[in-house]
């Protein structure tokens, strides 16, 4: 009550008591700690379900900066507050960018794969090659041209009309997907960040699909994780 009363008098407080200062002090204290406790709450659903990427920001902390209007070390502080939450987004994050960019966990299997992609290469210039036939890798040619064409930032525009400023972690993004039939061009593929090219991906499939792939694609990360450790 001392306190509201003191909010609608403009914090004038010369008249309150000393006593009444105390506890309309602690009563704000309280009342100050329960709404971080909801924002934290808040903050930490609009992670889990990543709906700062339509926000046109690539990560919880940029969302924080530009559409909250904190400082940045308010921001960091905020973040790191839902550091489980963080945590957890780091790891998909990790795994999803090794699939995008087909980096194996176990660097000595890598050759063999990449050395029947070499054999096959040759034989698909004399037919219609299959998109798949040469895996998830764009030629370095059309990588620079995206590259230089996109500026080596995010592509991803909000309904505000605003783009994304990530110039990090970035991806080719299939404007048609590549489970559709998506190739390998300049006219085709477009820089998204991470966060963006995962909710392109949720657009494409839907979220409830990309999350199965995500878990199950944990699963085996752990049970590769597990072998190697044995």
């Amino acid at each position: 009550m001392e306190a509201a009363f003191s909010l609608q008098r403009g914090y004038a407080l010369e008249d309150v008591s000393d006593t009444q200062l105390l506890a309309a002090t602690r009563g704000l204290v309280g009342r100050s700690n329960q709404l971080l406790a909801a924002l934290l709450a808040h903050l930490a659903e609009v992670e889990a379900r990543g709906v700062h990427r339509e926000r046109a920001c690539a990560s919880l902390y940029t969302y924080c900066i530009y559409e909250l209007r904190f400082s940045e070390d308010e921001a960091f502080r905020r973040v790191s507050l839902s550091d489980l939450h963080l945590r957890a987004l780091r790891s998909f994050v990790t795994e999803l960018k090794r699939k995008k960019c087909a980096v194996v966990d176990k660097p000595r299997s890598a050759p063999a794969p990449r050395q029947r992609d070499e054999a096959i290469a040759p034989d698909t210039t004399s037919a219609a090659p299959p998109p798949r036939q040469r895996g998830r890798h764009a030629p370095a040619s059309v990588r620079r041209t995206v590259y230089q064409r996109d500026q080596a930032r995010c592509t991803h525009i909000d309904d505000a009309g605003r783009r994304c400023c990530e110039t990090h972690w970035l991806e080719l993004h299939h404007i048609e997907a590549f489970a559709g039939g998506g190739a390998h061009t300049p006219k085709t593929l477009t820089l998204r960040c991470v966060a963006h090219n995962a909710l392109a991906a949720e657009h494409d499939f839907g979220r409830a699909f990309m999350a199965a792939q995500r878990a199950s694609a944990h699963e085996s990360f752990n049970s590769q994780c597990d072998h190697a450790i044995a």
